[in-house]
C-alpha cells in the first residue's frame, strides 16, 4: 500500500477522518486494491485490513468475496461483518463465511453471526438454497457453552428463518418450547437478528465513530495483549498468558507468539515452562531448530512418562504443518492418557480432519467407545440407571453412525457402476452415435443429490456422537467417584493390596492446629480440572477444613518418609493431596493420582 495510507493507519484511531483519508487515497485499479487486502491479511495486519476494507466500502469499491473469508477473524465485531458481507462481491459468499468460522480463531459471536448473515444472504440471493454444512454448524455452535446473549440471538434468528427446530432444542435443553420463557427469548432473537440486519444494508459509516476515541480501535488480539501488560496478579497473568500462547499456536500466529515473548522479556519463561505447542509455533520457521524442540519435548514426555505432556506435544504438532504426524501421535496417546484427556485428543483430531477436508469418519472414535465399555467391566461398575441410558445413547448413535456410513458406500458404488457402464457404452463404435439416456443421467444426478445430504447428515452425526462420548465420559466419572465416597466416605479407605503406607512415617499429624492461610501452586485450576468434580470438590473442602484448624480434618494425614516437611492425605480411594505446614499457611505440593505418589517423592 502506499506509505502515507501506511503512515495514516499507523498514527489514527479509527474515525470518519482516517477512513475518508484513506478512501480518498485508494487505487483505481480493483487489481491493485485486491493486493493491498491480501497483503494485509497475509501478514495479520489487522488495523491494515479494517481501514482498507471499510474505506473501500465507504468508497463503493469492488472487494472480492475471498478477503470475506480470509479476513473474517479480523472483523471488529459481527456488525462490521454483516456490513462488510453486504457490500462483497461473489456468488461464494455463504461459503466463504463458513470457510473462514472454521478455519479461524473466532469468538461465538462472530461465529454465530457468520452463520446467520450467510443465511440471509441466501434467501436475497438463492432463494434461500444453504451451503450443506451451515445448519450443522448451528447445531454444533448451539450446543456450545458460555454462549453470548448476541450469539444465541443470531442462531435464534438463523433457526426460525429456516425452520430448524433442533438449533433451538440445542439453545434451550431445559426450556420448554412454546414457553412463556421460551417465546421470550425468541422474540428478543429475532429483533436482534433483524437489527443487525438493518446495519448490514445501511451505510457502513454508521458503525465508524465520528470521532477518534480514546481506547484502541477494536482490535480483539491487540485489546487482550495490553490486558495482559497491565495484569496485576502473576498467576493470572501466567494462565492467561498461556491460553493467549496456545490460542496463537491454533491461529499459526507466530508474531503474536514473539510478541507475548517480548513481554516476558525481564523475566523470560524457562523453555520447557512453554507450552508445546508455543514453542513448535516459535521455531517453525528454522527446520533445524523445529526438530531440536520436537525432540526436547518427546524426551521430557517420555523421561516423565506424563500424560500431560504427551497430550501437549500430539496437540502441539496439530498446530503446526505436520498435521499428520500430530494426528497418528494423538491416536497413539489415546490408549496411555485418561479418559478425559482421550476424549479432548480425539476431538482435536476430528476437528483437524474438518480443517484438512478429510472425512469424520475417524477410526479411534470406536476404539475410544470399546476403551470406555472395558474400562467399565474391568472395575465392576454396576449400572446406574444414568450411565446406562448414557451408554446405551452412544451406542445407538455409534450404529446409526455405521449405517450411513454404509448406505454412502452403498451409493458411492452404485455411481461408479452407472459411470463406468455409460463410459462403456460410448466407447462402442457404432455407425451412429446414441444419445446419451436422460433417464440415467436423471438417476446419476439423483443418485449424487443423495450423496451429498448423506454426507452432511453423517457429519451431524458425528458431531452428535462425540458430544455423547463426553456425556458419557462426565457421568463415568461421577459414578467411579462417588461409588467411592460412600465406600469410604471420610477419605480413608481399607488397606488394598496397592497402598502407600510404605512411603509414610507412622502415626497422624495431630495436636491443636491454628487458622492458616492457603497458598496455591501455579495453575492448580488447571491440575483440579483433570480430575473428576467429585475429587476437586473434596480437595478443597478438605483444604477449607486445614486451613481451619479443624483436629478432625488431620485425621488419616501423615508425614512423607522421604520429606518429613511434606505431608500426604487422602482424597478418595485413588487420589493424593502433598501440602507442607507453615506456622501461618498451607503450602499445596500438588494433587495426584495414587499410584505416582512414589514417583513424584523421589522428584522432590
Amino acid at each position: 500500500m502506499l506509505p502515507l495510507i501506511r503512515e495514516i493507519i499507523d498514527n489514527s484511531k479509527f474515525s470518519h477522518v482516517a477512513v475518508t483519508e484513506i478512501a480518498r487515497l485508494l487505487p483505481d485499479e480493483d487489481s491493485e486494491l485486491d493486493r493491498w487486502l491480501g497483503e494485509a491479511i497475509h501478514s495479520h495486519d489487522e488495523n491494515g485490513f479494517i481501514f482498507l476494507v471499510t474505506a473501500a466500502v465507504h468508497q463503493g469499491k469492488r472487494v472480492n468475496s475471498k478477503h470475506l473469508g480470509a479476513g473474517l477473524s479480523m472483523l471488529p465485531h459481527l456488525h462490521a461483518l454483516a456490513n462488510v458481507t453486504w457490500n462483497v462481491e461473489g456468488t461464494d459468499i455463504p461459503e466463504q463465511l463458513l470457510a473462514g468460522a472454521r478455519r479461524s480463531i473466532v469468538g461465538n459471536e462472530l461465529h454465530a453471526a457468520a452463520l446467520f448473515v450467510a443465511g440471509e444472504w441466501c434467501v436475497e440471493h438463492r432463494e434461500g438454497v444453504l451451503p450443506p454444512d451451515l445448519l450443522t454448524a448451528a447445531r454444533v455452535l448451539a450446543r456450545g457453552e458460555n454462549l453470548t446473549a448476541p450469539a444465541k440471538a443470531m442462531l435464534i434468528s438463523l433457526a426460525r428463518r429456516y425452520d430448524d427446530p433442533l438449533i433451538l432444542k440445542n439453545l434451550f435443553p431445559r426450556l420448554p418450547a412454546d414457553s412463556p420463557k421460551w417465546r421470550a427469548a425468541i422474540k428478543a432473537g429475532e429483533h436482534i437478528g433483524r437489527e443487525l440486519m438493518e446495519q448490514a444494508r445501511g451505510p457502513i459509516f454508521n458503525l465508524i465513530p465520528a470521532t477518534p476515541k480514546t481506547e484502541i480501535s477494536g482490535i480483539t488480539v491487540r485489546r487482550s495483549v495490553d490486558k495482559l501488560e497491565t495484569m496485576d496478579a502473576f498467576e493470572e497473568f501466567e494462565a492467561v498468558w498461556n491460553f493467549a500462547m496456545w490460542t496463537a499456536s491454533r491461529a499459526d500466529r507466530k508474531d503474536i507468539a514473539e510478541r507475548l515473548m517480548r513481554m516476558r522479556a525481564d523475566d523470560p519463561p524457562a523453555p520447557e515452562a512453554v507450552e508445546a505447542c508455543g514453542r513448535f509455533l516459535l521455531a517453525r520457521d528454522d527446520p533445524a531448530a523445529f526438530m531440536r524442540t520436537l525432540e526436547a519435548v518427546a524426551l521430557k514426555a517420555v523421561e516423565t512418562n506424563d500424560g500431560d505432556e504427551l497430550v501437549g506435544m500430539a496437540c502441539g504438532l496439530l498446530s503446526t504443518a505436520m498435521k499428520g504426524t500430530g494426528i497418528l501421535l494423538c491416536r497413539a496417546a489415546i490408549p496411555l492418557v485418561s479418559k478425559k484427556s482421550a476424549v479432548f485428543l480425539l476431538d482435536q483430531i476430528l476437528e483437524t480432519r474438518e480443517i484438512l477436508s478429510f472425512s469424520p469418519d475417524e477410526p479411534f472414535s470406536d476404539i475410544l467407545d470399546q476403551r470406555f465399555s472395558d474400562d467399565a467391566a474391568a472395575k465392576g461398575a454396576r449400572e446406574t440407571e444414568k450411565l446406562r441410558e448414557a451408554r446405551q445413547k452412544l451406542q445407538t448413535k455409534a450404529a446409526e453412525v455405521n449405517r450411513m456410513k454404509n448406505d454412502m458406500e452403498k451409493l458411492h458404488a452404485e455411481i461408479e457402476r452407472r459411470e463406468q457402464k455409460a463410459a462403456d457404452n460410448a466407447a462402442k463404435p457404432t455407425p451412429t452415435p446414441a444419445p446419451a439416456a436422460p433417464v440415467d443421467l436423471e438417476v446419476l444426478r439423483d443418485l449424487r443429490e443423495k450423496v451429498s445430504t448423506l454426507k452432511s447428515e453423517l457429519k451431524e452425526r458425528h458431531d452428535e456422537r462425540a458430544v455423547l462420548r463426553r456425556e458419557l465420559n462426565t457421568t463415568l466419572n461421577e459414578v467411579e467417584t462417588l461409588r467411592e465416597n460412600q465406600s469410604h466416605p471420610h477419605g480413608s479407605p481399607a488397606d488394598h493390596e496397592d497402598n502407600d503406607d510404605h512411603l509414610v512415617l507412622p502415626g497422624p499429624v495431630g495436636g491443636s492446629q491454628p487458622v492458616r492461610l492457603i497458598e496455591f501452586p501455579k495453575k492448580f485450576h488447571h491440575t483440579l480440572g483433570r480430575f473428576p468434580k467429585q475429587i476437586a470438590r473434596g480437595t478443597m473442602t478438605l483444604l477449607g477444613r486445614l486451613a481451619a484448624g479443624e483436629p478432625d480434618a488431620f485425621q488419616g494425614v501423615v508425614r512423607l518418609k522421604q520429606r518429613p516437611d511434606t505431608l500426604r492425605a487422602r482424597i478418595g480411594i485413588d487420589h493424593r493431596l502433598r501440602f507442607r505446614l507453615e506456622t501461618d499457611a498451607i503450602h499445596v505440593v500438588d494433587l495426584i493420582p495414587r499410584q505416582d505418589l512414589e514417583r513424584r517423592i523421589k522428584s522432590l
